[in-house]
Formats: structure tokens, sequence, C-alpha cells
């Protein structure tokens, strides 16, 4: 239960904080839960804020979007790593 809990929150935050593809405002935060399980899988393994950022930023390469700000990188990072630290729980800190 917990690794799905934590799969929810990990989707809220990327929706809600990082969405580089710009879908908060009418979209679903389903849109980001296939990059949920990677992210969730370096939060265990202790990754830092700067690990999460540059992983995010490839993923934003990746799919074509390559202008998104470092910062917003970073702050989704800074959230994702709260989340951990909060046992997974939304909401927030």
């Amino acid at each position: 239960m917990k690794r799905l809990q934590a799969l929810e929150a990990i989707t809220r935050v990327l929706f809600e904080d990082w969405d580089p593809i710009g879908v908060r405002g009418y979209g679903n935060p389903a849109e980001y839960r296939g990059y949920a399980k990677h992210v969730y899988t370096m939060l265990e393994s202790g990754s830092n804020s700067r690990d999460l950022a540059l992983h995010l930023s490839k993923v934003s390469d990746s799919l074509g979007l390559g202008n998104v700000p470092e910062e917003l990188h970073a702050v989704a990072a800074e959230r994702l790593l709260a989340l951990r630290l909060s046992g997974y729980r939304q909401g927030r800190q």
C-alpha cells in the first residue's frame, strides 16, 4: 500500500509542481503517472535534489521540451524530497 500511495503522491507533485507540458490547468495528473515509478525508485535509493532535478531535466529534453527553466526542475525535486520525508503523505508541507 505504501508504494501505491507514494506513486500517487509523486504523480501529484509532478502534475502540480513540475508540469513541463502544461496540462495542469485542464489535464489529468495521470499524464505524469508513467514517470512516477522511476522517481519513486530514485527517492527510495536516496537520490538527492540535484539527481532528481537532473532526471526531470532529461525527461523534459526527451519530450522535446528543452526550454523548460532549470528552476522548475529544482523546485519539483525539492518537493519530491519533502514528500519522501513526509512518508509520501499528500498535501503541502
